[in-house]
């Protein structure tokens, strides 16, 4: 392991920054829902979408678009062979993984309160702490956080640009039975296909690589196979994300990309700013990089 890859998951440093903007557009219903029983100022619907307080607008929770990443991100590693964990409560690598045959979660707890009470140890401990993360964390927990552990990755809430809401019937099934539940009809509010929302995605430090799977994800998306939301069964949940701006600042005076850890790859790309037009070329080197790097943390993939 490099002294960069300690670098790159240091949140204390910075070595660059990437953001990509653009617009999320449905392309069947899309609910992303308050929460049966909560109700709106003239909401009569039994299952509302979430929507701003103050304004009364529907919008996608940042919380719930970076679920649909990671849970999408996960089936893509799997499938190239490269274990993550589920990021689902008490399954993520802190409380899986064992360091010195305890939970990660409780080590890293035991060793920063260690460091606290000595600050002349504080960073040969905090370089231990770096150190034990990197090597006991999958890539999902590096780039979207977990227990005790910050992510990379900040997601804004997509606010609409325009929208429509419509309402449907729906038929409640029991799933004891399989007949129609008593009680079974109630109403849906969804946003109509063809609702603009705005999208910006954020990464502090991100290797080359990690950039091309934030990019296959997207790919994902687009492509159908996944779909954001509720009522997924129903057909909900088709969206496209169009990319407009990606913008890279580098930290370190290079015009190229140079890999942040030994798994990376150079990605010839200039810091600077691209838009529309440019950014399928520029992400292709991306996942190219992403394609062709061998992940070997964790070190064990016992827990999983």
């Amino acid at each position: 392991m490099s002294e960069s890859a300690l670098m790159w998951i240091n949140n204390r440093i910075l070595l660059r920054r990437f953001s990509i903007k653009g617009r999320l557009v449905t392309k069947s219903p899309l609910r992303v829902g308050s929460g049966r029983g909560k109700q709106y100022l003239g909401s009569t619907v039994d299952l509302a979408v979430i929507k701003y307080e103050s304004t009364g607008t529907p919008y996608i929770p940042g919380n719930s678009l970076k679920g649909v990443f990671r849970s999408t991100g996960e089936r893509i590693a799997n499938t190239r062979g490269i274990k993550v964990c589920s990021g689902l409560s008490k399954q993520t690598c802190p409380d899986t993984k064992k360091v010195e045959g305890i939970p990660l979660l409780k080590w890293l707890d035991n060793k920063r309160r260690e460091i606290r009470s000595k600050p002349e140890k504080y960073q040969e401990g905090y370089r231990e702490i770096l150190r034990v993360v990197f090597d006991n964390t999958c890539i999902n927990c590096k780039l979207f956080g977990a227990p005790s552990i910050s992510g990379k990755l900040f997601f804004y809430d997509s606010e609409p640009e325009k929208y429509t809401l419509g309402v449907r019937t729906g038929i409640a099934i029991s799933r004891s039975t399989g007949a129609v539940a008593r009680g079974a009809l109630f109403q849906v509010e969804y946003v109509e296909p063809g609702s603009i929302f705005y999208f910006r995605l954020d990464g502090m430090n991100l290797p080359n690589y990690a950039i091309g799977y934030i990019a296959e994800i997207i790919g994902e998306l687009n492509s159908g196979r996944v779909r954001v939301g509720g009522l997924k069964s129903r057909g909900f949940g088709l969206v496209e994300i169009i990319l407009e701006e990606l913008k890279i600042d580098t930290y370190d005076g290079s015009m190229e990309l140079r890999p942040l850890d030994n798994f990376d790859k150079l990605v010839n790309v200039a810091p600077g700013v691209y838009h529309k037009e440019q950014i399928p070329e520029i992400l292709k080197k991306f996942i190219e990089a992403w394609r062709g790097v061998r992940i070997e943390y964790p070190l064990e993939a016992s827990g999983y």
